[in-house]
């Protein structure tokens, strides 16, 4: 299929996302570390520009990403999956982008990320479904990325490999704790969200809301941990 000119664009623009702001994190053969920026296309096929891989759209994006956005809104997290489709939406957001940090399955499988991995809901999210940040959270988060950064650009010892997975790792518990205090901040915004779950919490039926709502079956499975959790706390401070 030809791509647009508009997807061409967006295709070009990713690239140089990669060249000038992503530090991609890959394990190869399990213990060597590789500071290269890449989006996986599609089809399997890489177009190289300037040495970096930029994707077709739509395609596969084929990593994990954690990127830092900030707008008019305020500052914001956004997460991509491997499995994630890559369109023009997302390629827009990734290139407005302050910091991407890209790590792979294998660097996943390799490392103490593993065990977190499973816990961090927050990757099937879609596009639109960003973490907010206050000033005190992007700076953290900035900070770590910037120590993963030193990591990979320097010159690699036996202890990289180790001090960049745990980076990864306590960045993405970072995420999660974030991820819980913008849920609460919306939680007013929210809760008509966990009202329709409560009337029908089947899959079938946040599948349907899902599709309503614009909004991803993982975010809303979110949701109505949140609301669940906080009733558990609510009848324990009564008891």
């Amino acid at each position: 299929m030809r791509q647009s000119e508009e997807e061409r664009g967006y295709m070009a623009k990713v690239a140089r996302m990669c060249s000038c702001m992503c530090d991609y994190v890959s394990v190869q053969d399990g213990n060597r570390l590789s500071g290269v920026a890449s989006v996986l296309s599609g089809d399997g096929f890489f177009s190289t520009v300037n040495g970096y891989y930029a994707c077709s759209l739509p395609g596969i994006f084929g990593f994990y990403a954690v990127a830092l956005l900030k707008d008019g809104g305020g500052a914001k997290v956004m997460f991509v999956s491997p499995e994630s489709v890559v369109d023009s939406t997302m390629a827009e957001r990734l290139c407005g982008a302050e910091r991407v940090l890209f790590f792979d399955r294998m660097f996943v499988e390799n490392s103490v990320v593993r065990k977190n991995i499973e816990r961090c809901s927050f990757f099937c999210y879609n596009a639109a479904e960003t973490v907010l940040l206050d000033e005190y959270a992007y700076g953290v988060l900035s900070c770590y990325m910037n120590r993963i950064c030193k990591e990979v650009k320097n010159e690699t010892d036996a202890m990289t490999r180790r001090l960049v997975a745990l980076y990864v790792d306590i960045l993405l518990d970072y995420c999660r704790r974030f991820a819980e205090v913008d849920m609460k901040r919306r939680e007013e915004e929210l809760w008509p969200l966990e009202l329709e779950m409560r009337k029908n919490n089947t899959t079938k039926a946040i599948e349907s809301l899902a599709g309503k709502s614009g909004h991803s079956v993982a975010f809303l499975r979110d949701v109505h941990a949140f609301f669940e959790k906080k009733n558990t706390l609510n009848l324990q401070h009564k008891t």
